[in-house]
C-alpha cells in the first residue's frame, strides 16, 4: 500500500518507512492540452463578449420600438421565455421564407434569426454585425432625407 506523505519543508527528509507517491509524467498536462484549454477559455470569453454586445444593441433597438412591441420583445429575450422564443423564431423564419403569401413578409426572417441568436452562439456575431449595418444605413438615410427637406 502506497501512502502519501504530507508536504514537508525542503530541509526535512521524509520518514524512512513512508514512501512518497509521485505522479507519473504522463499524468501531467502536456503543452497540447494546455493550449486546448487556453483556446477554450478564449472562445468562451469571445462568446460572452458577443452575447453582451448583441444584448446592448437589442436593448437600444427596443427603446426605439413602440411600447407594446418593446415589451413583447423584452419578454421574449428573457431566459425563462426560451421555450417560447425558439418556436417563435423558427415560425418567423418559416414565415419569412414564404413571404409571397399575404401577411407574411421578408421582415419575419431577420426577426426570427435575432430571436434564435439569443440561444445559438454561432448566430450572435453575424446578427450583431447585421444590426450594426442596418443601424448605420438607417442613420445615413435619415440624414440624407433631412438634407433634402430642410
Amino acid at each position: 500500500m502506497t501512502t502519501i506523505a504530507p508536504p514537508s519543508a525542503p530541509s526535512e527528509a521524509p520518514h524512512p518507512r513512508i514512501r512518497v507517491a509521485e505522479a507519473p509524467e504522463s499524468a501531467l498536462p502536456t503543452a497540447d492540452i494546455m493550449a486546448t484549454i487556453d483556446r477554450a477559455k478564449r472562445l468562451e470569453t469571445v462568446l460572452h463578449k458577443d452575447e453582451a454586445r448583441l444584448n446592448r444593441q437589442l436593448d437600444r433597438f427596443e427603446r426605439h420600438l413602440p411600447r407594446r412591441a418593446g415589451r413583447s420583445i423584452r419578454w421574449l429575450r428573457e431566459p425563462s421565455a426560451r421555450w417560447v422564443r425558439i418556436p417563435v423564431g423558427l415560425l418567423l423564419i418559416a414565415g419569412g421564407v414564404f413571404s409571397i403569401l399575404p401577411l407574411l413578409g421578408v421582415w419575419m426572417l431577420p426577426l426570427g434569426l435575432l430571436l434564435l441568436a439569443q440561444d445559438l452562439p454561432f448566430l450572435r456575431r453575424p446578427m450583431r454585425r447585421a444590426l450594426l449595418w442596418v443601424e448605420r444605413r438607417w442613420v445615413r438615410w435619415k440624414r440624407s432625407r433631412r438634407r433634402r427637406t430642410g
